[in-house]
């Protein structure tokens, strides 16, 4: 599957902000969000994945940072559960 850009929709609505894009040969993955910060990946998928940038950036649209030849990488995952809590 391949994706070209990333857009954030404010909860009451409206017009989606664009926070990052990528030209027709690259792909573009969301890896994380936390709290307000959208982490993604860009990359040119040939015969191999080459990394173009790790980035983040604020749901909004501001604070964008993107760091050339590197890419986000791991998962987080819970490491315990209450068993009566039905949000498991």
């Amino acid at each position: 599957m391949e994706y070209f850009e990333i857009k954030s929709i404010a909860k009451t609505g409206g017009t989606p902000t664009n926070l990052a894009s990528v030209e027709a040969d690259e792909n573009i993955n969301l890896a994380y969000v936390k709290g307000i910060k959208v982490y993604y990946n860009k990359s040119v998928v040939t015969a191999v994945i080459k990394p173009l940038f790790a980035g983040i950036i604020n749901e909004g649209g501001s604070g964008m940072s993107e760091i050339t030849d590197a890419s986000w990488f791991g998962d987080l995952f819970k490491t315990s559960y209450a068993i009566d809590s039905p949000s498991h």
